[in-house]
């Protein structure tokens, strides 16, 4: 096979646009191939969830799919799926440009980083890493949010802050993700530039990733859509008191007294709100660590794009704010909670209508069914009395019959039905002769005899066997 030219994988890091991107670069497939660049159209739109987990050791870990309660099986399994729907998408592509993009790329353990380049080395003559990252604090403060909105933490935020910081939680700092990916790619293999909206090309994550595969791209004709509203310093204080109220689990399940759940905080954007920003104290010894890890990433940055070696939190006492909520918060709140509930019971309605539409339609069909049901009986009852006549006058004929039974008949299959019905100690042919034919009772599990009958009324002015009619009327 063919290789392709060029692969560029787009580890991260989160909050640095990622979801944007993707959605830009699925959203415009066609647009894109026809610039020589391809983004895989059979794949989620967020290729974090599945092209990493086939290269770990052990994906059942993974914390995507425990949240889906997969059990190990499914994991596996879905695993060999994805695996597959990537070599094939290889396969299909005829561009020279290749991209991989998902943002939780960037925390990849070292020994599965190995494994996706030897597998990746098959497919593509070159592969370029590209990773932005975002200054600390800016970070901190949008990952947050994300937290709060999602309901997934249940303390008070800057306890939280606080803790992220204290347990090194790897989402947050730069060098253990980077020393993991330049232990397998080369400086010249890989792309770091820092998540300044200032920097980038138009001040925009889609433009400043495209120049670095092609400056002759013309996306102004393509829309992007950023799905990542932030909200407001009230609105997250609210949200926060109301996830440490109604947590969103409640052990291992959905907290069922909880009233909003993680995609439903919509109804806080657009409000006349106090910009969030966190108000949190640092020990020296915390400050220390993230320094020396904005030093770490400022040494892999270009000299014009170094952040400031410092780290500051807003130390206001802002709770105060709380307290005077302005009229203009609450009534907006108000107005757009109630336009969720319009939309939440128009959906509702139109479900309901939907619902009872669907059962209208199936009440008729069951009526037409029994009417239909009704009108086979009757043809089958006129057909059974000349039939019977029949077998009277030619009993010898049939007996011998009943021990060679016609082509389309299965015994086996027929067997199973006619086990617990009348006569079920006579042979299956003999059954389905004297009795089973005339009570629609298929011989072979396809031949559906109340059909036939419908679409076939004449069988009454014959006494053959309904399998020898059929026989001689499609022959």
């Amino acid at each position: 096979m063919k290789k392709i030219k060029h692969l560029y994988i787009h580890i991260g890091k989160p909050k640095t646009g990622t979801t944007t991107l993707q959605n830009t670069l699925f959203n415009n497939r066609d647009y894109f191939i026809s610039n020589d660049i391809y983004y895989p159209g059979d794949l989620p739109v967020n290729h974090g969830h599945s092209f990493s987990p086939v290269f770990m050791d052990d994906p059942t870990k993974f914390i995507i799919f425990k949240r889906k309660g997969l059990s190990d099986f499914e994991i596996n399994e879905l695993c060999d799926k994805y695996k597959d729907a990537w070599i094939k998408e290889f396969e299909i592509c005829t561009c020279n440009n290749f991209i991989i993009c998902g943002e939780n790329l960037f925390n990849a353990e070292k020994k599965s980083i190995e494994k996706m380049k030897n597998f990746l080395d098959e497919y593509f003559d070159r592969i370029t890493i590209v990773l932005y990252v975002r200054e600390f604090a800016s970070f901190l403060t949008s990952f947050i949010q994300q937290l709060i909105k999602a309901g997934v933490f249940s303390v008070p935020i800057e306890e939280k802050a606080l803790s992220l910081i204290d347990n090194h939680t790897s989402v947050l700092y730069y060098k253990y993700g980077i020393e993991n990916w330049s232990s397998v790619f080369s400086d010249s293999e890989m792309i770091i530039k820092p998540f300044i909206r200032e920097k980038l090309i138009k001040e925009n994550i889609v433009d400043d990733f495209l120049n670095i595969i092609s400056s002759g791209i013309d996306l102004g004709c393509l829309t992007t859509t950023n799905k990542n509203e932030s909200l407001g310093f009230t609105s997250l204080k609210i949200l926060e008191q109301y996830n440490i109220h109604y947590p969103l689990f409640d052990g291992k399940v959905l907290n069922p007294e909880r009233g909003i759940n993680r995609f439903e905080t919509s109804f806080f954007s657009n409000l006349n709100d106090t910009k969030f920003s966190l108000s949190i104290r640092l020990a020296e010894k915390q400050k220390e660590i993230i320094i020396n890890e904005i030093k770490y990433v400022n040494s892999k940055l270009c000299s014009e794009y170094k952040f400031k070696e410092e780290i500051n939190f807003i130390m206001d006492d802002r709770e105060g704010l709380l307290d005077s909520v302005s009229m203009d918060y609450c009534v907006g709140l108000l107005n757009n909670f109630s336009k969720k509930l319009v939309t939440i019971n128009l959906l509702s309605k139109n479900n309901k209508e939907r619902l009872n539409k669907i059962k209208k339609q199936n009440r008729k069909i069951k009526k037409l069914e029994i009417e239909k049901g009704k009108y086979a009986n009757t043809i089958l009852k006129s057909y059974k009395k000349k039939c019977r006549a029949d077998i009277k006058s030619n009993l010898f004929y049939y007996i011998t019959t009943f021990y060679k039974p016609h082509k389309l008949f299965n015994k086996s299959i027929y067997r199973k039905n006619f086990n617990k019905k009348s006569f079920s100690f006579l042979l299956p042919y003999a059954h389905f002769i004297f009795w089973g034919c005339y009570h629609n009772l298929s011989p072979n599990g396809i031949f559906d005899i109340y059909k036939y009958v419908l679409k076939n009324p004449n069988i009454i002015n014959t006494n053959k066997n309904i399998l020898e009619y059929y026989t001689v009327k499609t022959s």
